[in-house]
């Protein structure tokens, strides 16, 4: 068998039309549609006759016996025959290529451009040279080829043909692609693939899916398969979890997931949950953790809520919370009920809810004395207030406190706001903004780049805000409409839902996102504004503690008591008061500075003030800049060397600007850092430390400048003088 290009086609079809000697059919093996076509162009001079119109019907196959007896009495001198090889190849019967094959026309010459033929014609014809060329010829053969998918009734809505004749119809046209049909004959499987379901139709588009047809309804593949839907970018969507099994995902929470997952009812369920069978103690739970995080973040609250009490599957409080995040109100909600539950804060608050996490940081008020009770005061306040109850220990302290009252010996809020440089300043002023806010501002300071100022500072009894804007209404200087969202807060004005519990501070979350947007205003306006300074404060704070302890003072005055009963106008017929009540400034108050009310006061749903306790009547009034990004300090030397006679440890360090205020904290203590000539050295003495490796943070003010980490050895051990510097 040679093939032989088009052109000589050509001549030997014409020169057996031409010739008298042959009188049966002339075939002509192909396989390219370019080829069919172009052969039917330069025999013009041909009539057409198509197998398909010889079909019994729109959906039966071909009536043979009435195509022969056509074709053998046809009247044309010469005609083309149409479909021959494929109709062959479609029943998967090659019987009518042999009879044709003998056939002896009348009056006519018949030519049959046999599709695939090459190897049926090398069969016939065998070796004999007296058939090729003159019986037969063969184009090129290429390895291309055209496939039918066949679809079920009712799957499909606009197919490429209807029916057996239509299909051999499209084929004889000269078709090397993909035909889309609907019919009842039995097809060929070597060139027909035949679609039963959706999912057979989702699978042939898809090759790359390895979803199994239960894993979706027969529904849900249709759904899939429907151009006109509106897709969903949901992680729970089908759209979604289809494209994730046809595809690779590098998320490996996802492919968690995806193994533990037989049928897309579980999908859903899954993406919440799977994180459950994982112990916290293993390796890569945490990236588990914060790829499931961005996954389920957008999901309602109702699955949620299913998948919290799933967690509470842990007896461990601890442990359950590290199944939980901060991305839903009902997870927010949870986390307070879990800490309350807690002896003390886990370290994965910090990952759990970053802002809880910074909201409970101890903040360090500079100096000693009264300075070191304020700042374990409001530790122990954040604490209690996170627990939902009072420690004996601290209630011992708090009547300690009000009934020697030592937060009188600080400044006046207006005294200091007088004395600020106010030349490039813009007064913030946020309504029951107490120092309770200090470890949070600070950490959100640090994270946004500013440097801050703290300068506690004491309200004017009682702290209601009538008796405390004035340092506000008498500002000279810019200043920023006041923000009432936080008061209003701790008054119970805030949206409340099927979560919220009076046994636990269900407000905290919606404090903190008070914060988090007021600290990204004043951020954004010092970056408006070069050289800029934001002055924030408050005219009072608000107590949790006061809510929580129910108490009524035993003595009842005749004036009532007043802003939840931290307060009662001062009568003529007052009797005896009780240890922790104060006068107010201008003598028309009695002041609780305990966590008692007097009766008649009506008891706080969720904050209250106006009383003389540390939370209600410290006021910060701090001092926000953007922080130079080029100030650098580090120690010059990583390890230092100890002996049985050494007292302490020197620190050395240099930082590349001149430090006003700097401290180091370490181990929860801040130590002086002091200048060691004029050249931006510096020096620390801490306590003598056992050998090992430390951590310490340096502060310039109550802004934190850098971290380091040192060594401590043995005075025995050599120092590489090449590795003391970093």
């Amino acid at each position: 068998m040679v093939e032989v290009d088009l052109d000589r086609v050509v001549e030997q079809v014409r020169n057996y039309i031409d010739s008298d000697s042959v009188r049966t059919p002339f075939f002509v093996a192909f396989n390219v549609k370019l080829d069919l076509v172009q052969l039917r162009n330069r025999l013009s001079v041909c009539s057409i006759i198509r197998l398909s119109d010889f079909c019994g019907s729109e959906d039966a196959t071909l009536d043979e016996d009435r195509l022969v007896n056509a074709v053998v009495n046809s009247n044309s001198k010469a005609l083309i025959l149409l479909g021959v090889g494929e109709y062959c190849e479609l029943i998967d019967d090659g019987s009518l290529i042999k009879r044709l094959f003998d056939i002896l026309p009348i009056m006519t010459k018949v030519v049959v451009p046999l599709w695939d033929g090459h190897e049926e014609l090398k069969k016939i014809c065998g070796a004999d040279p007296r058939m090729w060329g003159r019986r037969c010829v063969c184009l090129p053969c290429v390895n291309k080829h055209w496939r039918i998918r066949v679809y079920a009734s009712g799957l499909i809505s606009e197919p490429d043909a209807i029916g057996f004749k239509s299909i051999l119809r499209r084929l004889e046209e000269g078709c090397d692609g993909l035909v889309t049909a609907t019919t009842s004959v039995r097809l060929n499987p070597t060139w027909t693939v035949k679609v039963d379901s959706a999912y057979d139709i989702y699978k042939a588009n898809h090759p790359e899916c390895t979803l199994p047809r239960a894993f979706f309804s027969d529904t849900q593949w249709k759904g899939l398969l429907d151009d006109e839907r509106v897709r969903s970018d949901a992680f729970d969507s089908i759209d979604v979890c289809a494209a994730l099994y046809e595809g690779v995902t590098e998320n490996r929470y996802l492919q968690f997931v995806m193994a533990k997952t037989e049928h897309f009812g579980e999908w859903k369920y899954n993406l919440m949950t799977a994180l459950l069978s994982l112990d916290p103690s293993n390796a890569g739970f945490w990236d588990f953790y914060e790829e499931r995080k961005k996954i389920v973040a957008g999901f309602d609250e109702e699955v949620t809520a299913e998948y919290v009490r799933e967690t509470r599957r842990f007896g461990e409080p601890e442990r359950q919370l590290r199944y939980l995040t901060a991305t839903t109100s009902v997870e927010r909600y949870e986390i307070l009920h879990v800490l309350a539950k807690c002896t003390t804060v886990p370290d994965c608050l910090k990952r759990v809810y970053p802002l809880l996490w910074e909201y409970l940081k101890e903040f360090q008020f500079s100096g000693n004395g009264f300075m070191d009770v304020l700042t374990s005061y409001f530790a122990a306040y954040k604490r209690q207030k996170i627990a939902n109850r009072i420690e004996p220990v601290f209630a011992g302290m708090v009547r300690e406190v009000a009934e020697d009252r030592p937060q009188f010996i600080l400044p006046s809020r207006e005294s200091i706001l007088e004395k600020l440089d106010c030349g490039h300043a813009r007064l913030f002023w946020v309504d029951a903004l107490g120092c309770e806010w200090l470890g949070y501002i600070q950490a959100a300071a640090e994270r946004l780049g500013m440097k801050l100022r703290v300068t506690p500072t004491r309200a004017i009894l009682p702290t209601i805000t009538s008796m405390n804007r004035g340092f506000y209404d008498e500002w000279k200087h810019e200043k920023y409409t006041p923000i009432k969202s936080l008061d209003k807060i701790k008054h119970g004005d805030f949206e409340k839902d099927a979560f919220t519990s009076k046994n636990v501070p269900s407000h905290l979350p919606k404090e903190l996102d008070v914060l988090d947007r007021v600290m990204r205003d004043i951020h954004a306006w010092l970056r408006s504004r070069a050289g800029g300074k934001a002055v924030l404060t408050s005219d009072h704070g608000a107590t949790r503690l006061a809510v929580i302890s129910e108490n009524c003072t035993i003595w009842e005055m005749p004036e009532k008591g007043k802003h939840g009963g931290r307060c009662c106008k001062v009568s003529e017929f007052d009797g005896d008061l009780p240890p922790s009540s104060t006068k107010s400034d201008d003598g028309v108050w009695h002041v609780l500075a305990g966590h008692d009310r007097f009766k008649g006061g009506r008891v706080g749903d969720v904050e209250v003030h106006g009383g003389a306790t540390l939370e209600e009547m410290v006021v910060p009034v701090i001092e926000l800049e953007l922080l130079d990004a080029t100030v650098r300090i580090e120690l010059t030397e990583r390890k230092y060397k100890i002996t049985f006679r050494d007292p302490e440890i020197l620190l050395r360090a240099f930082c590349t600007t001149k430090l006003d205020r700097a401290t180091l904290e370490f181990k929860d203590e801040r130590y002086c850092v002091e200048p060691d000539g004029n050249d931006g050295h510096y020096v620390i003495r801490i306590p003598k430390q056992p050998t090992g490796e430390y951590a310490a943070e340096f502060y310039d003010g109550d802004t934190k400048i850098g971290k380091v980490t040192f060594s401590v050895v043995s005075g025995g051990v050599s120092i590489n003088k090449m590795d003391d510097f970093f």
